[in-house]
């Protein structure tokens, strides 16, 4: 099924999919008024959902509170039978771009995330470098290449041209992402799908996420090592909080933490 842009679609356009699908499954925390339209338009025998709503006839329980357990449970429901609730092994990915990883601890660091609140600025980027590089200098910070961001994150680069930050050559993609992520000691980002690239792969996560727990508990990096700073929901009555609010020192904190073997070691 091709749907529109999330700003654009209406509930409507499943109208033509009316009785098609035998299940539709809504594992979302919260169900808006067009979900709860696009699934009477779709008219499945069975809706499976996690909130409470007269729309569903399975529901899953509250006490599978992250995405990853809704989902199991989901597919166990759908399938007939329970799933086994390990971690599947480390996904191959194949060497095929010239990206060479600079020698020492290398540290993958997406920007971005899926709105303005989530995604740091030019400005707050810089800060975030700076402090960095004052913090652990012998580490390098490698730019993980974005669709529509290659022109801020070269500035970002140019910025720091002598120092250890690397923005890689290789176009934006979601092979060479895991492939970056796969060859990194760390990865860093706000709450994104970023996240749960890594921690697919078991990569360590350093993580900002608002201070909202619900949220947190459904979206959380599941990777075996893994941090999250967090910042405030609401900066004021009106304006969100943004991600580079979070407190440096609950930075530091955390990413020593992760590894604190390695620092006593050194």
């Amino acid at each position: 099924m091709k749907c529109q842009h999330r700003k654009f679609e209406s509930p409507k356009i499943f109208k033509e999919y009316s009785g098609f699908f035998d299940v539709v499954v809504d594992l979302s925390q919260k169900i808006r008024l067009k979900d709860i339209k696009a699934m009477h338009f779709l008219n499945a025998k069975i809706n499976i959902g996690y909130v409470e709503n007269d729309i569903f006839d399975i529901k899953i329980p509250s006490s599978f509170v992250n995405i990853k357990d809704r989902q199991a449970q989901a597919a166990s429901i759908v399938l007939g039978k329970q799933l086994k609730d390990d971690r599947i092994p480390r996904p191959t990915v194949l060497n095929g771009f010239d990206f060479i990883r600079p020698s020492g601890f290398s540290v993958a660091v997406n920007l971005f995330g899926a709105n303005k609140y989530r995604t740091f600025s030019f400005e707050s980027a810089v800060k975030l470098i700076e402090g960095w590089l004052l913090e652990w200098p012998d580490e390098n910070i490698i730019l993980m290449p974005v669709p529509g961001k290659i022109e801020f994150l070269s500035k970002l680069a140019d910025r720091f041209s002598n120092k250890n930050v690397f923005l890689p050559k290789e176009k934006p993609s979601l092979d060479f992402s895991l492939y970056l992520l796969s060859h990194c000691d760390l990865c860093f980002t706000p709450d994104t799908s970023v996240v749960h690239m890594a921690s697919a792969l078991n990569t360590p996560t350093l993580a900002v996420y608002r201070n909202e727990m619900v949220n947190y508990h459904g979206w959380k990096p599941l990777s075996d090592n893994n941090k999250t700073v967090f910042y405030e929901e609401m900066v004021n009555e009106v304006d969100k909080g943004y991600v580079d609010s979070f407190n440096w020192s609950d930075l530091v904190l955390m990413k020593n933490e992760m590894f604190a073997s390695k620092l006593k070691e050194a």
